[in-house]
């Protein structure tokens, strides 16, 4: 996938950042279509985004057994907040970031995700998720 998406880009003149972040978008509807029961299982956003590697890939590799999925790693967490390591060697943050903006907005709350490239290549990301309060209208 990562070649083609690096080939695309080459192709439209569009980032490959930001060609991730849009097939993020329409992968995350397929998500929400062909699995919507494993949303069932979580009562919000940052549970379900700190199961990744503990529950969410380990359904992923049942499906996939040669997928080649990042790994996460929570450093911290509470109930309104995440944070959590990125490892990769494609680089593919971007993509993680957009289904994580994704997971916040089928739950129906607000978020705010900042990433620190901890190796400028993309292959290390650190994440802050913060669980933001609804906008008073």
């Amino acid at each position: 996938m990562q070649s083609l998406i690096v080939k695309l880009s080459e192709k439209t003149g569009l980032s490959v950042n930001d060609l991730l972040y849009a097939y993020g978008k329409t992968f995350f509807a397929v998500l929400e279509k062909n699995h919507a029961n494993i949303f069932s299982l979580y009562s919000g956003p940052l549970e379900m985004l700190a199961s990744i590697e503990n529950h969410i890939h380990v359904e992923v590799r049942k499906l996939y057994p040669g997928a080649e999925l990042p790994t996460f790693r929570i450093i911290q967490q509470d109930d309104n907040s995440l944070e959590m390591m990125y490892y990769s060697d494609r680089s593919m943050y971007m993509f993680a970031k957009v289904l994580m903006e994704q997971t916040f907005a089928h739950y129906h709350e607000n978020s705010r995700i900042e990433l620190e490239m901890v190796q400028e290549n993309g292959t290390q990301v650190r994440f802050r998720i913060y669980k933001e309060p609804h906008a008073v209208s």
